[in-house]
């Protein structure tokens, strides 16, 4: 039990690192994301940062890890992928990803509360939705937060997923 806490404050750590990278964006309108036609933008760029003795991978706009457990958490259609994280120990393989998309909040809380959470926590702006696996041990963390910034409106809506997988 010990270490399945040591893994949720790990996950919500990268989590909160995760929100500040966010947080970092450019403020161009030509790199806003583009729903029409299908597309949305296809920029990369990546940064390879070592928390601990772990390596831990940041991409802007990257590929959702390989491995990552669809079936336990899927990812909103359509969106942007704007931070993929994957970090790994001896008893667990977490991931973290951040999208953007130009849904509202509502339409992206609607999907994931479908979906039937084990808990919910519905802020009106901002709800976490929390999964659990039937072993008991896989769980994800859904973050949907509305883009406070008025003035940028790269995107509407940001969608933080943390998981956690037991080996």
């Amino acid at each position: 039990m010990k270490k399945r806490q040591m893994m949720l404050m790990l996950l919500l750590f990268l989590t909160c690192l995760l929100l500040v990278f966010a947080g970092c964006g450019r403020n161009n309108d030509a790199d806003r994301i583009e729903d029409t036609a299908g597309g949305l933008d296809d920029e990369n760029s990546e940064m390879e940062l070592t928390v601990g003795s772990g390596d831990v991978s940041y991409a802007y706009n990257a590929d959702i890890p390989t491995g990552y457990p669809y079936d336990l958490c899927p990812i909103y259609d359509p969106s942007k992928v704007n931070i993929a994280m994957e970090s790994e120990d001896q008893d667990f393989i977490s991931y973290t990803v951040n999208l953007l998309t130009v849904d509202e909040v509502k339409k992206v809380k609607t999907f994931y509360k479908a979906l039937n959470p084990q808990s919910s926590n519905d802020m009106g702006t901002m709800a976490i939705y929390i999964f659990e696996s039937e072993n008991g041990i896989d769980y994800a963390s859904v973050t949907v937060m509305d883009n406070p910034d008025e003035a940028d409106k790269e995107f509407e809506t940001s969608i933080t997923i943390s998981v956690g997988l037991g080996k």
